[in-house]
């Protein structure tokens, strides 16, 4: 009976690989692993790292005590319309009432806080029920909530912007007025697209302007190689003049006609510098203008209309 000999050896092995199955965490047990240290960072004042763990925790195992403690930190961070939002929502997905212990405290400082505020609620119509169910529901300044129809949300009083959307639907926006402890319940009509949604725009040809500024500097240029050459010319006679005085040994004259020779040459090479420099740089700007134009007129554009054309009616713990 040699196997007697290795049946310790197996078991043990046998342990080793089923010991993690037995083990094993659950969706569930992160989640309240991250609720916990939700908990801990809330209580340290860490509101915004506390929410990134009850959010985490929702997308690991959806449950409604998340919404209830997201509805705390936002709370301390006063942002109430989002807090009483998550609150409400929490009391809707639980089955148990209440669905914490503190939620009809929570829920009653909430609503002692708000009295500014009126309550919103918004309803998607559409032939396709998957596409109510599916739609967004955005609330400018709010864009965060996962708002879907039929949902109530508590906003400030004031305007706001309310806009639903779906893919290959108008998107449908509108702009309405809250009141305080006024009920407003806002229908919004999703219309599917249709190709006349969409139209090609003629291609916009920027009008032709005259170069000016290019033709100007060309002008000074001339002007300055017109008046180079004069000086040019002078220089010249001034040199003849210092070769006759030369050849009669009449040194002032000499003089005088050889400080002509240096002036004028100096004033000549500086105006030919001059207008060569205008004529390149009005050059420059003819040729960038002639681009300019040769690519905007080559621009065909294709612009999609806005698809604002959806009907929004006005209907009736740390």
């Amino acid at each position: 009976m040699g196997w007697r000999r290795f049946w310790p050896a197996a078991l043990a092995v046998a342990s080793f690989q089923f010991a993690p199955l037995a083990h094993a965490e659950t969706a569930e047990d992160k989640a309240a692993a991250l609720v916990a240290e939700g908990e801990a960072l809330g209580k340290a004042g860490k509101y915004d790292q506390a929410l990134e763990r009850f959010r985490r925790a929702e997308a690991i195992a959806p449950n409604a005590v998340h919404d209830c403690f997201m509805a705390i930190a936002l709370t301390r961070q006063q942002s109430l319309t989002r807090a009483r939002f998550f609150l409400e929502r929490c009391k809707r997905r639980s089955e148990q009432s209440p669905p914490v212990p503190w939620y009809e405290e929570a829920h009653g400082q909430l609503v002692a806080s708000m009295m500014d505020h009126g309550k919103l609620q918004v309803i998607v119509a559409a032939s396709d029920t998957d596409v109510v169910a599916a739609a967004r529901i955005e609330i400018r300044g709010f864009e965060d909530l996962p708002l879907q129809s039929g949902d109530a949300v508590f906003l400030p009083a004031g305007r706001h912007r309310v806009t639903v959307r779906h893919n290959g639907y108008k998107i449908a926006k509108q702009q309405i007025s809250i009141a305080p402890d006024e009920p407003l319940k806002v229908t919004a009509t999703l219309v599917r697209e249709t190709p006349e949604s969409v139209v090609r725009a003629e291609p916009r040809v920027a009008a032709r302007k005259t170069p000016v500024a290019a033709y100007t500097i060309y002008g000074a240029a001339g002007i300055a190689l017109v008046a180079g050459v004069a000086f040019h010319i002078n220089g010249a006679m001034a040199r003849s003049d210092a070769i006759d005085a030369n050849e009669r040994r009449d040194e002032a004259a000499y003089e005088v006609h050889r400080d002509r020779i240096v002036v004028n040459r100096a004033i000549a090479v500086s105006l030919y510098s001059v207008g060569a420099l205008s004529a390149a740089v009005a050059t420059y700007l003819l040729l960038r203008d002639r681009n300019s134009k040769s690519d905007s007129e080559s621009l065909a554009v294709s612009v999609a209309v806005d698809n604002g054309a959806g009907a929004i009616a006005i209907g009736g713990r740390f």
